[in-house]
C-alpha cells in the first residue's frame, strides 16, 4: 500500500480547507495528531474537528499561498489572507497522514 507524500498531503488539505470540507480535512490527520497554533493546543480529530469549525468562513476569503516547500517527512507553506497579512504552516506528515502542525499568524 502506497502512503501520501508530504507535498501530496498538503495537496489534499489546502483543497479541503478551500473546500470547507471538514471530513476531508480531518482525513489528513492521523488519529492522534497535535496541532499548536494561536488557538490553542489540539490533539486527536475530536479536538481538531473543534479547532478547524471555530475558524469563520470569512478567514479564507482572499486566501493566497505565497511560498511552498516539501522535504521528506515536513511540510511547509507560508500563506495570506485579506485579514491576515502573513501566516505559515509546518506539517509532520508520516505514512501519508498528519502527525503534527504547527500555525502561525501575523
Amino acid at each position: 500500500m502506497s502512503t501520501r507524500s508530504a507535498q501530496e498531503v498538503l495537496d489534499h488539505h489546502v483543497e479541503a480547507l478551500m473546500a470547507g470540507d471538514l471530513d476531508a480535512i480531518l482525513s489528513d490527520y492521523a488519529d492522534d495528531a497535535v496541532m499548536i497554533s494561536p488557538m490553542g493546543v489540539a490533539k486527536g480529530h475530536e479536538a481538531l474537528g473543534g479547532m478547524f469549525g471555530a475558524i469563520p468562513t470569512e478567514f479564507w476569503e482572499g486566501f493566497e499561498i505565497t511560498q511552498q516547500n516539501c522535504e521528506g517527512e515536513i511540510a511547509y507553506m507560508v500563506w495570506k489572507t485579506d485579514s491576515i497579512s502573513s501566516g505559515s504552516d509546518t506539517l509532520i506528515v508520516r505514512d501519508g497522514l498528519v502527525v503534527g502542525q504547527t500555525v502561525v499568524m501575523a
